[in-house]
């Protein structure tokens, strides 16, 4: 990772990824994407790594996907990233 934010790598790594979800065809919903901790099990031996809220808990109706910072390898991230986007998407 460069100088930027682990937000805009996420945000970059999201538009990366669209062409995956158009495969299965999902399309990208209107997410925020951000490192931060899972609501519940961010820390237990079966670890939560990945969150999607949907939209309708956000006044603008964008929905918002979690990672967590525990993880630090780019492909986990873009697995875990996936995951929810997927859950976003349906």
């Amino acid at each position: 990772m460069t100088d930027q934010t682990r937000e805009a790598w996420l945000t970059k790594a999201t538009f990366a990824l669209e062409p995956i979800l158009r495969e299965g065809g999902l399309e990208l919903a209107k997410v925020r994407v951000s490192c931060g901790w899972p609501a519940r099990r961010a820390l237990s031996h079966d670890r939560s790594l990945g969150e999607c809220w949907h939209g309708e808990t956000n006044k603008d109706g964008k929905g918002q996907v979690f990672v967590s910072p525990f993880c630090d390898s780019p492909i986990e991230v873009l697995g875990i990233l996936l995951h929810e986007l997927t859950h976003a998407a349906l």
